[in-house]
Order: C-alpha cells, then structure tokens, then sequence
C-alpha cells in the first residue's frame, strides 16, 4: 500500500481484507500532538510492550511506539498501524473478547475483556477509540462493558464496566498483568475491583458507549508515573455523556427523560458538544464539576448553555437556537468535529452542517452554512428568514401559471370540494367545514423533484385555523395527504414543496365546522429558499442561470440568476411577506452578491420590499426597502422613513462581483460592500397592513415598477431578522468570496446527500467529508480536492495523513 504524495492518503481496502471489511472506527493518533511532543516514546525500552516477542499475529516488527499511529477498531479487537511506514504495517493488536466473564469459546482468543471469575456471557463490541498523550481508550457498546483504557507509559490497564441493574454498581477495574498480556486470559481473570463512582448517576450513565473524546486541558495535572498531563475523556452513551475528570472522578451530563448521545467533542472553546438523539441537535455546555442535568424535556434546551436542533423538528415541538441545523433522520448519527474559528462541523443523511460560534454566550447571534450535493447557502446569519440564488444547476428556469381560477372573480371553476361547501364570497374562495377534513382542492401537473411554491392570501378565519396539504392521490373525506402549512394569520403567505407525482393536488381547509375564505391563490415553480423556512421565490417568466466564473472546464460551481438576453419586462422572482416572514421593526440584515455583466440595458435592476398593487400612489410610500443598480453601476438604498444613499459606480466594472450586506439597526442602515463598512443612514420601519412580496429583478419608483432589467447577475441572497456583528460580515465575505473564482467547487462531491464521516486535519485547515460518492476536502466553504471512492464508516486526518474506510 502506498502513500498519495498529495495528502497522505490511507484507504483501508487496501490493508487486509478482515480488518477494512469490519472496520467500525478510525483513529490517526500523532504524538507530536502530545504534550511533550511524543519524546515519551524515548522513555518506553523497560516497558513489557517493548521487550515482547516481535514478528507474531499480534506484534509487529518494530519495539518502539510510531510516531503516527492508524489506529483501526473492529467489534472485537483494536489494531495500531505503523504510519510511519509507507507500508503501514501492523504494529500491535489488541484483541477484546466478545463474550465477556465467562469461558473462552474455542476460536475466541482470550482479549481484554475475558474473565474467569464465572458468571454468564456478557458481550461487548468495541464502538470507538481515541489515543492521547500515550493513553488509549477503547468505547463498547454491548452489554456491561463500556470501556477499556491502557497507559503505554505506565502499562496501567482499566475495564470500565455497569450494571444495568444497579446503577450504582459501577467499576473501574484494574486489569492484572501488563501490556505484554494484553491478549491472555492472565491480563483480565485477577481483578482487585473498586467502586469507581458510588451514588447518583453511575459512569457512562448506561453501558452502551457509542462514540469517545479526549483532550488535555490546560492546567492538566501531570501524572507522575508518566510525567504527561492527564487527559479529560468524554464518552457518548445511551444515556447522555460522561466525562471521566483528569482527577480520576466522573461527571454526567444527562437529562431525565433518557436521551441518548451518538457522537462527543470538545469544541475548541473547551465545552463539551454531544449530537442529542442522533441528529435531532448538538448540546454544548461547559465540562461540570459535578453531575449536571439539563432539564426533563430532551426537546428543548431547558438548562442548556446552548442547543442547535435540526429544523425538521421545530414543528414536532422541539425548541433551540437560532440559526438551526439542516433537516435530517434521527439516526444519521451527528457527527461532531470542532474546526477553525470556532467552527462545528456536523454530519446529516442530508448534507453537511457548519456552524460558526462567534458569540457562545449569545447563541442566536451566531452563523449556518448548508452544503450538499447541488447547493451551498454561504453563512446565513442567526433567525435567517431566506436564503436564495445558491444553486449549482445551470437549468434556465421558466414559470407559469398552474392554477385554474385562483383569484375567483366570478366562480369555482377549477376547484372540487371534498366533505366541504364552497362558494364564491366577495371575489373569494370560501370553504365550509362540514364535519372534518373539509378542503377544496385543484389538481396540477408537476415535475418529480422540482421545486414549486404556493402562494396565497387568508382573507378570513372564523375556525382554529387555515390549513394547506399536498397530496399524490386525490383526497376525500378520510385523506388529505402532507401539511404545508397552519396558521391564523391572515394576510399573504407562501409555502414550498417538492413534488414527488406528476400530478399534485393543491388543498384549502376549513375546520371544526367553520369557514376559511382564500383568494389568489398561485402555485409556480420556484427557486428554493435553502433557509429554515423553506419559503421559495416563485418564477415569472424565464430567468437564467450561469456560473459565477469561468466556463466549460474551468466553470466555478455556483451561479448567478439574471433575466433573459432581449427580454425586459416581466422575468423576475417573487413571494408574499408578511411580518412573520420577516419583520422589518426589529433588527434584520440583507447580504447578497451581484456583478455587472456583458448586457446593456437602462433603467433599474435591484430587488424591493414592497406593496404588490402600486397603482396610484408614490412607490416610496409602499416600498418599505429597496436597493436598485442601475445601467452605470449606481446602486442606491431607498424606501419609506429612509434617507436615500447613492454609492457611485459600485457596479461599473464587468465581470467583478461584489458582496452587499445591509443592516438595519437601532434607527439607521449600515451598508458594507466587501466586508467594509461604507456608510450608515436614518431609516425606520414599519410592517406593512396590505399585501407586500419580496421580489428580485424588481425596483419600483413613483409609479412605474421595473421588471427584467439584464444588466446585473445576483448570487448567494440572503436575509434574516438579526443583525451580524462587523466583524462577522468580514468572514462572510472572506469565507465565501473563493467561491467566485474560476474552478471553484462548493458542494460535496458526487450525488449523494448522506455525510457517512467527517474528519478535520488542524495542519492543512481542511475538513473532510465522506459520502458514498467519495471524499470531498473542504477549506471552509470550498471544497479544493476530492476522491472518488466511497467513504462507509470512519475517516481520520492528522498533518496530511487521511485514514478512511
């Protein structure tokens, strides 16, 4: 097996067959990371582990401890890798026995984790393992058995076992032997048992170990017998976290309704982070100094310094910061790894989570990022409200009308009841419940996997509330298919769906034996919003899509949207807002890129909050905000209570894109353009009382509306109701500004969502991000390098190297 020149590369399919085929976990362990820099492995030659037989199944060829070791975990052994030979040969093994306290079973080789004191067969698979500072810890995670640690400098060996029955009953025992007996029955059969932790919550809190952690932490007590400072050990259970302390005693961190914790890291800030039932969140709160609970509810954040949920969740109950994690399955596992700046990376099934923790003690001010297999958000800041144009799909788009008889000027055409009345109200649809899953419904056609938003005015509610639902088959009195939305707010409101038929029936509901009225009700194909809100932007007429850079081979990955060449009038996006959608009295921001391309046109180009009917009226006093471009790359802000700013000529260079953010706080804009503050103005605001949309390639002024202008691309565009400090609208625009380069890839590679493994190299900066497609390296935002060889279980990185199965 050899080495890429490049990264270091370590594909375990090319080790022996019995060890990649079983592999459950990888570790790269370097001891120049250690606390003297790995000169402990000078101080080992009267240690057994060096003296014994070399050249057996067991032992390799070389007496003293590699200065990088690949250290693979299999259900019933751990094996260390020699990385220091390109050849990676095997250095040591140990061998766990599955079966626990009981006889040896022919075949199965004594291991740690035997014991002949008697008792029944317990078995244990080893889940994990993590090497530090010349100690190693190995996770289990079957019956009693939750661990086993061995100290390479002191040749100390423990057995960390629960029982279940006793919660209290909880040891940590020395193993008899040595090292040099690692894998006879003498190393495990005397044990001097001591009760590791006696009352409350018992080490592990339950048995099953699933992943572990460890790290030094500063002002580490140094022990003795090694003269290394003692490590911190964090393990994630079935029950929550436990870390066993350098001072030898355990603390928990649970809650009282049994959580359990997949994946655990200390973040670089010293907090411990666990991913909380799989992927429903991660959890980060400060190492305890003594049993600490966080509250009975596991769904919410309760006692927790912070708690990021998967926002799939918020409508099962759940409740935690804002920004939220990227949608996924509860047992997509929630791996966890702390990177540069304070950054957590977390695994989905559904793509790639980044989270930057600028403010930890003020988590709602903090930043997203959603990375898949076909589109990059760029950082979305705190209660993100929309995150649109970051696609990577160069499709032009067009859209039209599906709907039949949506404003119901004179009848119900198009529209059939179902266990309901329906009839037309003052040029509205109004329907009557008549006994439970009242609805009028209409059927569209629709693309599998297309994105398409519902757009739609409540006029009025005299029920609980207005209810929308999508189905593949036609309802009926006992059928009403998936939820898009609820609510009892009047006013205009959008929701998105992926249509999974050709056809998809489109439902309005009434309930409990009241009425609902609707009106103009519109369903288009859209451009996804990627935020939390999944509110798309509906498509009127054509726009078109091209990469941000380059072209052919050297085509960066993300596009900019503009309107077609030769049209101007009547191509733009749009969607209904209301005050829930984003609430213009409080802080908010808006950060988008744009560019000036090779079109000429005149008059304006931009993107508006505003009233939808403008007729009659000075559009300054219905457009609460807009920010316009016009042919000579004057971009201005404008609006209602706002005192207009002009920048000259931002946008008079072709083909160089830009970076726009504006906040809106305390009584006045501040407008940065490429991570710099420029300038600040009055303005305040208010929520508009008509119906307003949102739209881009739009800008209105006195009476006229300007739709389709060409002359600008627009990429990244975001907008959120909180404001992002100075200092992280400059990382914004460092971290995603490679992004429009030539050759600049931001997704993961290949077609799959599911992040299988992740793993960060603190040497070379990149986080590395497995899926059944490949590898995908990632600097931040950009992805620089991938393979294209599956990832199924564990990678591991360290100065270069890369272990991966």
């Amino acid at each position: 097996m050899g080495l890429n020149s490049s990264f270091g590369e370590v594909n375990l399919d090319a080790l022996d067959a019995t060890i990649a085929d079983n592999a459950v976990d990888i570790f790269i362990y370097d001891t120049r990371k250690d606390s003297d820099g790995g000169k402990w492995r000078k101080r080992t030659k009267k240690t057994s582990w060096y003296n014994e037989t070399l050249n057996t199944a067991t032992r390799g060829s070389r007496r003293d401890f590699p200065a990088v070791a690949v250290i693979v975990a299999e259900t019933s052994k751990v094996t260390i890798y020699d990385g220091d030979d390109p050849d990676m040969p095997m250095w040591m093994v140990f061998q766990i026995n599955p079966y626990g306290t009981g006889q040896n079973l022919a075949g199965i080789p004594y291991g740690i984790g035997y014991n002949n004191n008697g008792g029944g067969l317990n078995a244990h698979n080893v889940s994990s393992v993590y090497m530090i500072n010349g100690q190693l810890f190995i996770g289990g995670n079957a019956g009693v058995h939750a661990g086993w640690s061995a100290n390479f400098l002191s040749e100390i060996m423990y057995e960390y076992l629960l029982y279940p029955s006793n919660a209290s009953n909880t040891y940590r025992w020395t193993l008899a032997g040595n090292i040099s007996q690692r894998n006879a029955g003498e190393a495990s059969t005397s044990v001097p048992s001591s009760r590791y932790k006696t009352g409350g919550n018992s080490f592990g809190v339950k048995s099953l170990v699933n992943d572990v952690a460890m790290t030094v932490l500063p002002n580490a007590p140094v022990d003795p017998a090694t003269q290394l400072s003692i490590p911190t050990i964090a393990v994630a259970t079935n029950g929550g976290v436990s870390v066993i302390k350098d001072d030898g005693t355990v603390v928990d961190h649970i809650d009282s309704a049994g959580g359990l914790s997949k994946q655990v890291a200390f973040t670089q800030d010293g907090k411990l982070a666990h991913s909380h039932d799989g992927h429903t969140g991660i959890r980060i709160d400060s190492l305890k100094s003594s049993d600490f609970n966080y509250g009975a509810n596991k769904v919410a954040r309760n006692n927790s310094e912070e708690f990021y949920i998967n926002y799939g969740l918020i409508s099962s109950g759940w409740s935690g910061e804002v920004p939220k994690l990227n949608t996924g399955s509860f047992n997509s596992g929630g791996q966890i790894v702390p990177i540069q700046d304070n950054i957590l990376a977390e695994r989905a099934n559904t793509g790639l989570n980044l989270l930057a923790r600028d403010f930890p003690s003020s988590p709602s001010n903090n930043r997203v990022a959603y990375i898949t297999s076909n589109y990059n958000t760029g950082w979305m800041h705190g209660d993100i409200k929309g995150a649109f144009l970051s696609d990577t799909d160069t499709t032009n788009v067009t859209g039209t009308e599906l709907v039949t008889n949506g404003t119901f000027t004179t009848n119900t055409d198009g529209w059939t009841a179902t266990n309901s009345t329906i009839t037309i109200v003052s040029n509205t649809l109004k329907v009557d419940d008549n006994g439970g899953n009242s609805a009028a419904y209409q059927a569209i056609t629709t693309v599998v996997g297309e994105t398409y938003t519902i757009s739609f005015d409540v006029v009025e509610i005299t029920g609980l509330t207005a209810r929308v639902h999508i189905s593949t088959l036609e309802p009926n009195a006992g059928y009403t298919g998936t939820r898009l939305h609820e609510s009892t707010e009047l006013g205009s409101h959008a929701v998105t769906f992926i249509a999974t038929g050709t056809t998809t029936y489109i439902q309005f509901s009434s309930e409990s034996t009241y009425y609902v009225r609707y009106d103009n009700i519109s369903v288009r194909i859209a451009d996804p919003d990627r935020s939390v809100n999944n509110k798309g932007l509906q498509v009127f007429g054509t726009v078109t899509k091209t990469p941000v850079a380059g072209s052919g081979a050297t085509a960066a990955e993300l596009v900019g949207y503009r309107p077609p060449s030769g049209a101007i009038d009547d191509n733009y996006l749009s969607r209904p807002l209301t005050s829930s959608d984003f609430d213009l009295t409080s802080d908010w921001s808006i950060t988008f890129w744009a560019k000036k391309n090779e079109q000429t046109a005149n008059n304006y180009s931009g993107f508006e909050i505003a009233e939808d009917d403008l007729a009659g009226n000075n559009a300054y006093q219905q457009t609460p905000f807009s920010i316009y471009i016009d042919a000579n790359g004057h971009t201005g802000w404008r609006g209602a209570n706002v005192t207009g700013y002009q920048y000259d000529e931002l946008f008079n260079t072709q083909d160089v894109w830009k970076c726009v953010t504006t906040v809106s706080k305390s009584g006045s804009l501040y407008i940065y353009i490429n991570g710099e503050y420029v300038t600040s103005t009055p303005a305040t605001f208010t929520n508009p009382s008509t119906p307003y949309s949102l739209g881009i390639f739009r800008f209105s002024y006195s009476e006229s509306r300007h739709d389709g202008r060409r002359h600008i691309d627009y990429a990244l565009f975001r907008m959120s109701n909180s404001a992002p400090s100075p200092e992280q609208i400059k990382k914004i625009y460092e971290d995603e500004k490679v992004l429009f380069q030539e050759n600049a890839k931001c997704t993961l590679y290949g077609s799959s969502d599911a992040v299988t493994a992740l793993a960060y190299d603190d040497k070379t900066n990149l986080l590395h991000v497995g899926t059944s497609s490949g590898r995908s390296d990632f600097r931040k935002l950009r992805r620089i390098n991938n393979t294209t060889t599956g990832i199924t279980t564990a990678i591991s990185a360290s100065k270069g190297l890369i272990a991966e199965q």
